[in-house]
């Protein structure tokens, strides 16, 4: 064991110990109080240029408490900030924070906090009571990495689900979570722009079991993830779902399927003065180098 490990594992241990001298109160879990209270201390709040010094730290202590009798019982898969009225998870604070190596940790160990969302409250914003996910945070703080990563880590309808409206029963439509023309119109986040481009282009092998992100039980894991393991990087065919570069700026197709056969309509909720994001992106000048 090098010395820098073993002076973060002491670091670790004391943090944990403090906790249970607190009485082990959620709030002052410590890895929630990395993430949360650290960053936004005074020595971090005057001095930004050393946050980056301050997530390979978090990181680090963070891979520790992870594999700690801390979380024995899986403590940091339902966690929650009580504290916070969205109730946020540690994935929600890292990507809101742009920690993208924290991201990858979270996602790496418990891949399911791809999918929490915070709890809806009341904020008083035009959005309020609206369930973010962590990708929702990356995305509002304009956190480019960390949205490209978990975009890229999700499963290919779900990402692609953020852009695209809610038609219910037609009675009530909604708009998209996310407006990707937004996002495309943003130079700092052509890497999300990517990626999610690349998630159009869904490899498609139709003879195996779907993969979830959730599974009901560690032996259906097991067993999906493991036939899908088993598989080489070469599909038998690709999905491709560009259909989302036709919508408008709320993510509404022009046409939508009618419910007897597959032949289509003209949307009536189509704003058709929008210019779509195919021609946003033929016009942009935010290239990636």
């Amino acid at each position: 064991m090098s010395w820098n490990r073993a002076m973060d594992e002491v670091t670790a241990e004391k943090l944990i110990q403090e906790f249970k001298n607190n009485g082990k109160l959620d709030s002052e879990d410590p890895a929630l109080l990395m993430l949360k209270r650290w960053p936004a201390s005074k020595q971090y709040q005057e001095n930004p240029e050393k946050l980056p010094g301050l997530e390979k730290l978090v990181n680090r202590l963070l891979e520790i408490l992870l594999e700690s009798e801390l979380n024995s019982g899986n403590r940091y898969e339902m966690f929650r900030d009580e504290d916070d009225k969205a109730g946020k998870t540690l994935l929600h604070y890292a990507a809101e924070l742009g920690f993208l190596c924290v991201t990858r940790t979270l996602v790496n160990k418990i891949p399911w906090l791809l999918t929490v969302e915070t709890v809806a409250f009341d904020n008083g914003a035009p959005n309020k009571k609206q369930e973010l996910l962590p990708v929702d945070m990356a995305l509002i703080t304009e956190n480019d990495e960390v949205a490209a990563y978990l975009i890229r880590m999700m499963l290919p309808d779900r990402a692609l689900s953020l852009f695209s409206w809610n038609p219910g029963n037609m009675t009530n439509p909604q708009p998209s979570h996310v407006s990707l023309k937004s996002i495309i119109d943003n130079p700092k986040m052509k890497k999300t722009v990517v990626a999610v481009l690349d998630q159009m282009v869904i490899p498609h092998w139709p003879h195996l079991p779907k993969r979830k992100e959730r599974y009901e039980s560690e032996e259906e894991k097991e067993a999906i993830e493991g036939v899908w393991s088993t598989m080489t990087e070469n599909p038998l065919n690709y999905q491709f779902c560009y259909h989302v570069l036709d919508a408008d700026e709320g993510g509404r197709p022009p046409n939508i399927n009618l419910s007897a056969g597959e032949q289509q309509a003209d949307n009536e909720y189509f704003n058709w003065r929008d210019k779509s994001c195919l021609h946003v992106i033929g016009k942009s000048y935010n290239m990636v180098e």
